[in-house]
């Protein structure tokens, strides 16, 4: 570790130690200050519960009194979640959870939105934890849009916070990096004073280092971890500080550095334990067991696995748990204890199913084939060889799953039933030998009689070969799907790299001071994700080789809206296309030509506070194709001006498609490309 990450350790480990009773006094002046808010006395309180967790129960107390006596929803539905996380840590999680689905039913019938949000998120954060991961991301998705609506970016920042964790659970580290980018952007945004500005830019940077560690690119980890350090610093947060400390400890372990990573998880060990984190402790004593395991100490492994495993399991953590079955399982194994090895990972497996867990299923299905494969059990190895195949080249959707374990079952029969016919075939001859032998031994038997046979065994012969064709046959329409699967997968990732890219460049822009410059870098981030944007279709229809235009313009308009916070008050898109189906080559161009143009219109068309139109449509005219971009705003834009790099782009991109190019500035300014 670098000097300066061990010196804000050391930093934090000294502030937390001295300045925790003077804080606790602030806050109480706080909260016993008649004429403060009640959301900031309230504040106040949910701060002492972490400073004091000892004393959550009194705080608790003093949270329903307020909730009861205020007239602010969002302080009644704070108060439930105190109450749950409460619940929770005593391990009594359904009644955590009907707390708060009661807040939520409460706070929908407010007219306070915040409320709403609120309510919404906080449930999710249980059932996330609780592995309940559909429900989940659907009240996060909601919340989202609540916190948009009243324009709240704050709010936006603490649901996306906890979106961003759930995609990390379900091992999507590219849509993470996207949500904890998004993120960073948000804040950094931010103008005037707010108050959560640093914890959460803290908290976000921490989770994009725990991002790169789980992809292995542990430079890019160090170097994030070391700014959540200096962001939780500048924040006071100690709990976080904590967390940090003993992410810091896990990366440790990743480069192999055992004894260090045991001597941070055991400071973060002492913080945590200070401060009540119960499902940080028990992360860190998880990798702290890690650790020892790949020292060599097996019982000093199995002792901090153990301890773990118990709070996950009183917490209520689905995700939590199935981590730690997945290591104890795997410390069996290693060792030869097939009976214990098999016990822990089926426990694993079935949680993994539950919770929609892929990676860690697709793991888990690999490691019972081991294990059942080595102590006999062949039905059992097989069943788990075919699902880790289900798993392996999956896309992430049930049809393609489904699919890929029908074709290995059919690959299978294919080959049982060209072994059936080889094996019949080479039966037929050596039964044609003896009959033959046997005919020539009974000459008294007559030509007749050697006649019948040698046609009975051309009978057998003929219909074992339509047979051996039909099995050829059908080997080849599997290939034929099994290509069809694969080149779907390859759309796939293809997706995922060009949404990397993006998500890189969300990253290289926060770091670029001219505006200028930053707004290009922006503009290539927009032609990424309209090319992503391609992929992505192709990878969800049945036909590989062309996609639908007008629904791809229908998201590709829409993702700019939202990238550029269009008022659809304001701005109104008028869509006019019938379905069309092109190939790629014509769509990735047609494309980003319509994303320049769209991205002018944006900026450009509609100056303080316009209102207006922009007109999209892609028609065939005869023999080819016409594309019609056009506003009736200012009527004057730098693609006009044919000296942008846009203006250039979408020139160079009609002479790639062999069209032709017309614009006009009649009544505002239009584009028409004809192919």
């Amino acid at each position: 570790m670098k000097p300066s990450c061990l010196a804000l350790i050391l930093l934090i480990a000294g502030w937390t130690l001295q300045g925790a009773d003077s804080k606790q006094d602030s806050l109480l002046a706080v909260y016993s200050n008649a004429s403060a808010s009640d959301s900031l006395r309230f504040d106040a309180l949910e701060s002492l519960v972490q400073v004091q967790p000892d004393s959550a129960g009194q705080y608790l107390a003093w949270m329903e009194k307020m909730a009861l006596e205020s007239n602010d929803p969002v302080i009644r539905i704070k108060a439930g979640r105190q109450k749950a996380r409460l619940l929770q840590k005593n391990g009594d999680l359904s009644q955590a959870e009907e707390v708060l689905r009661d807040g939520l039913a409460y706070a929908l019938d407010q007219p306070d939105v915040r409320a709403h949000t609120y309510a919404r998120m906080f449930l999710a954060d249980l059932l996330t934890e609780t592995g309940k991961m559909d429900e989940a991301k659907n009240l996060y998705e909601q919340a989202l849009k609540d916190a948009k609506s009243e324009e709240n970016e704050g709010n936006q920042v603490l649901v996306l916070l906890n979106l961003g964790a759930l995609h990390l659970n379900e091992g999507d580290f590219p849509e993470a990096l996207e949500v904890f980018f998004q993120i960073i952007r948000l804040l950094e945004n931010i103008r005037g004073v707010y108050s959560q500005k640093d914890q959460q830019l803290a908290s976000a940077t921490n989770n994009v280092a725990i991002v790169y560690a789980r992809m292995g690119e542990l430079p890019k980890a160090r170097t994030y971890f070391e700014k959540a350090l200096l962001w939780s610093e500048k924040a006071e947060n100690q709990s976080l500080a904590a967390n940090i400390t003993g992410n810091i400890a896990y990366l440790y372990y990743l480069e192999g550095s055992n004894d260090s990573a045991i001597e941070f998880g055991l400071r973060a060990v002492e913080k945590q334990k200070r401060l009540g984190n119960n499902s940080d402790l028990a992360s860190t004593l998880s990798n702290i067991g890690a650790a020892y395991e790949k020292k060599g100490d097996g019982e000093q492994a199995l002792w901090y696995y153990g301890q773990s495993l118990a709070m996950f399991e009183t917490l209520g953590n689905a995700s939590g748990v199935q981590r730690l079955l997945m290591s104890i399982g795997s410390y069996y194994q290693v060792r030869g204890n097939l009976k214990e090895a098999a016990a822990y990972s089926e426990r694993a497996y079935d949680l993994a199913r539950q919770s929609g867990f892929l990676d860690n299923e697709k793991e888990l299905a690999m490691r019972l084939y081991e294990i059942y494969e080595a102590r006999g059990q062949y039905q059992q190895a097989l069943a788990m060889h075919v699902q880790y195949m289900s798993l392996r080249d999956s896309i992430y959707n049930d049809e393609a799953r489904q699919a890929l374990l029908r074709y290995e079952y059919q690959e299978k029969a294919l080959k049982d039933s060209l072994a059936y016919v080889q094996k019949a075939a080479a039966s037929d001859l050596d039964l044609a030998q003896q009959k033959s032998l046997r005919n020539a031994s009974l000459g008294g038997m007559g030509f007749a009689a050697i006649l019948a046979g040698l046609l009975f065994v051309s009978g057998r012969r003929r219909r074992k070969t339509n047979l051996l064709l039909s099995a050829q046959k059908a080997e080849i329409e599997l290939k034929s799907d099994q290509n069809e699967l694969l080149l779907k997968e390859i759309h796939h990732r293809v997706k995922n790299s060009l949404q990397t890219i993006s998500s890189l460049l969300h990253l290289q822009s926060a770091h670029i001071k001219d505006e200028d410059v930053r707004q290009a870098v922006a503009e290539g981030q927009h032609r990424v994700e309209s090319m992503a944007l391609i992929h992505q279709k192709l990878y969800q229809r049945d036909n590989l080789a062309a996609i639908e235009m007008r629904d791809y313009l229908q998201h590709l308009v829409q993702s700019l809206i939202d990238t550029f916070d269009a008022d659809p008050e304001r701005i109104r898109f008028d869509l006019d296309m019938p379905e069309l189906e092109l190939d790629v080559d014509t769509a990735v161009p047609l494309g980003l030509i319509v994303n320049e143009l769209i991205t002018n219109s944006l900026k450009y068309a509609f100056p303080k506070g316009r209102s207006g139109i922009i007109t999209v449509s892609l028609t065939r005219k005869g023999e080819g194709l016409e594309l019609f971009v056009g506003d009736n705003g200012a009527g004057k834009t730098t693609t006009s001006g044919g000296t942008s790099f846009g203006s250039q782009l979408v020139k160079l991109l009609t002479v790639q498609l062999g069209g032709k190019l017309e614009q006009g500035t009649e009544q505002g300014f239009w584009t028409k490309v004809r192919v």
